[in-house]
């Protein structure tokens, strides 16, 4: 037996870590979530009415000076206005609240305010371009047309944007809250703009408490400004662009209004994008039947990868050295009836998936098991196919997850696994059902009504 390495020639700057996506699998899942109607969707999205935030926070930002420098060269207005949003909702939210802050950064945010300590880049999250609640919405934003990206000119409110900026002003009795509007919301925008001025200045947060009134008062995420705004967000959910995953997508919220559905998803069990998958497919469309049924295939065929390569990491894991992959592949079932069943699943993915026009990127990604295999043929090119899907990984390759030398393998350190294999029913990925029916609870949305 060899003795695992610390460092191994797999460390080096040529291969640096690469944790995600370790067989390739999310590309044509990302193909059948756009296809399905999740255009623009995200899992980390819980709650449609950042739409609304994040559309007050681009129309204050518009009304920034060209020529503001940041205190902290490193952030952007838009963090700016999240340290303002984050910090004030933190403030104005009761320790016995109800209504949890379900948003980006709260906890760091409630730490340093516990301390007395206002927002900036330090205080709040490490990457808020990417986690903050513009970096969330966004790609939903420019999908749906709510905001445009316009180069120097940064974002731009698009129609819909508009739309729901509008509703939120009705609302909320606010006419003039905006650039060169006249009436009594004016006051209330030069206080916010006041402060997101400020702050952005300063590099972290200046407390304006009308600016912080406000945002407590008619920006909460727990709750829908009014009714023409819940209107207007339920309208461009729902609205079809003439796309069939346009299409794809209002059949899917129809459904998840259906009293059947509504309890399946508030039962927060295992497998139940699946479960409602199999509801819908019941009344679908054949447009989209046909990508349910393409879902399905293709799940099933990845499903025993990801199985086998889960098995793999947890069987290596209490290993101190290297493993012949040979006794290996004896050494769980998991292996053996992977390379039995894989021919069968990888032909029904490939002809559910010859019907959505994307048989040849799965062949060309997993042709290597489309024929039996023994056990140990049939791991040996799993560690392959892993090995390939890393070093084509850009910009120039990452570390495979094992140590594999003369016919032996070994699960490096940063990826044992000590916990339970993924349940039967649970899709390898997510095809972002949960954050589309919270969309539509968000709203408040009845049972039974859409």
């Amino acid at each position: 037996m060899y003795i695992l390495p610390s460092s191994t020639l797999f460390d080096g700057v040529e291969y640096v870590e690469g944790s995600l996506d370790p067989l390739g699998i999310y590309n044509l899942s990302e193909i059948l979530a756009n296809r399905i109607g999740s255009s623009g969707v995200r899992e980390r999205q819980t709650n449609l009415r950042f739409l609304t935030i994040c559309c007050v926070g681009w129309e204050v930002i518009s009304a920034l000076e060209l020529d503001l420098k940041p205190g902290d060269p490193g952030s952007t207005a838009e963090q700016a206005f999240e340290w303002i949003v984050v910090e004030a909702l933190v403030q104005g939210n009761k320790p016995d609240s109800s209504q949890h802050l379900s948003i980006p950064g709260i906890q760091k945010a409630q730490d340093a305010i516990k301390q007395s300590l206002h927002l900036n880049s330090d205080r709040y999250l490490s990457m808020p371009g990417t986690f903050g609640f513009f970096g969330v919405y966004r790609t939903l934003a420019e999908y749906l047309g709510v905001v445009i990206f316009a180069g120097d000119d940064g974002a731009i409110l698009g129609l819909e944007g508009a739309r729901i900026l509008d509703a939120w002003r009705a609302d909320q009795d606010l006419p003039g809250f905006g650039r060169e509007r006249q009436g009594k919301g004016q006051d209330l925008c030069r206080a916010l703009v006041a402060c997101l001025r400020d702050s952005y200045r300063e590099g972290g947060v200046v407390e304006n408490r009308v600016a912080f009134k406000m945002v407590q008062d008619l920006l909460h995420p727990g709750q829908v400004g009014g009714i023409k705004e819940a209107e207007v967000l339920n309208d461009i959910l729902f609205k079809a662009g003439g796309r069939d995953d346009d299409d794809h997508r209002r059949q899917l919220l129809r459904m998840m209004v259906d009293p059947e559905v509504v309890a399946l998803m508030s039962s927060k069990e295992k497998g139940l994008e699946r479960k409602f998958h199999a509801i819908v497919a019941r009344q679908a469309t054949p447009s989209l039947l046909a990508v349910l049924k393409g879902i399905e295939a293709y799940e099933g065929f990845v499903g025993v990868l990801q199985g086998a390569f889960d098995e793999l990491r947890r069987v290596l894991t209490p290993e101190s050295g290297l493993v012949p992959t040979e006794e290996l592949s004896g050494r769980s079932k998991v292996f053996a009836a992977a390379a039995k069943a894989c021919p069968d699943r990888f032909n029904a993915a490939h002809d559910a998936l010859t019907n959505l026009g994307m048989a040849s990127r799965f062949d060309e990604m997993f042709g290597a098991f489309s024929s039996k295999l023994s056990p140990l043929e049939w791991l040996e090119a799993l560690l392959g196919h892993h090995e390939r899907i890393q070093k084509h990984k850009p910009p120039s390759g990452k570390a495979p997850w094992f140590e594999l030398k003369g016919g032996k393998v070994g699960v490096r350190p940063l990826y044992r696994l000590d916990s339970e294999p993924r349940g039967e029913d649970e899709y390898v990925y997510f095809y972002r059902t949960t954050p589309l029916f919270n969309f539509l609870q968000s709203l408040k949305v009845p049972s039974g009504k859409a």
